[in-house]
């Protein structure tokens, strides 16, 4: 987004100064760590990274049922709508990362990493959250999002709030309802630690 921004406002002035710039100089290329990203969101298991951070308290818990679906189908489709899921455009302002990742006991989960500037001092992980899925009974997943406070130098509520909300509304938008009717899943229970007494 910051590169568009930037291709905007140079096309802009460019155009009003009439100077000429070459097309060629405009193609923006992919860069290492964009490709880095690309090729970890893929569905290839075997490129997820190693999770091995301690996590925290739960921060939402979301009880699916199904019927006349798979297990397969069904942890298939709550995966893939987490993994696909916009984490950077409900927070625009907070740079971070959304991966896949393996947990020690063979599972896979998706790591949400918040970062900011490193220094000498710190790095440039700043926390973040975990989202693991795992059927708890024969027709029944728990979605699970958890706290990674590890780095944190600020607690990230307001960060944390915005996601947890965020994912729970787009479980009743268009994506949501369609990943839910293919897989049969129903929405059994939620629970996050903002919801109203």
């Amino acid at each position: 987004m910051i590169n568009a921004l930037l291709l905007f406002l140079l096309m802009r002035s460019f155009a009003v100064s009439g100077f000429k710039c070459p097309t060629a100089a405009l193609r923006l290329q992919p860069t290492a760590s964009a490709m880095r990203l690309h090729l970890a969101a893929s569905n290839d298991e075997t490129k997820f990274e190693m999770f091995n951070d301690e996590i925290d308290e739960p921060l939402l818990r979301i009880n699916f049922s199904y019927q006349e679906t798979t297990d397969d189908d069904a942890l298939e489709s709550i995966q893939q709508y987490t993994r696909s899921f916009p984490f950077a455009a409900v927070l625009p302002v907070q740079p971070l990362t959304y991966l896949p990742c393996r947990l020690p006991d063979g599972e896979t989960a998706l790591k949400v990493t918040f970062l900011r500037k490193k220094t000498e001092e710190k790095d440039a992980k700043d926390g973040g959250m975990i989202f693991q899925w795992k059927a708890i009974e024969r027709t029944k997943i728990s979605l699970v999002a958890s706290r990674i406070s590890k780095g944190q130098t600020v607690p990230k509520i307001f960060s944390e709030k915005q996601i947890v909300l965020a994912f729970i509304k787009g479980l009743d938008e268009e994506r949501g309802r369609e990943m839910l009717k293919k897989a049969n899943l129903h929405v059994a229970s939620i629970f996050h630690q903002w919801m109203s007494v």
